[in-house]
């Protein structure tokens, strides 16, 4: 979850640069998908708490 939320936002953000200021308009689907990546880590919990998760995952705790 933590690393698709990442490539997503990241994903999200070129698409933006790439469209320039048309990636805000609403008549541009890049702005919807720019919303929808930014809500990945909120809906899933915040980035931070997930690497924590990983972290105790690969240390055995």
């Amino acid at each position: 979850k933590l690393l698709a939320a990442r490539v997503a936002w990241s994903t999200a953000d070129s698409s933006l640069q790439i469209h320039g200021g048309n990636g805000y308009a609403l008549e541009y689907p890049v702005s919807r998908v720019l919303c929808d990546a930014r809500i990945l880590n909120i809906f899933e919990g915040a980035a931070e708490i997930q690497a924590q998760i990983v972290v105790k995952g690969l240390l055995g705790r």
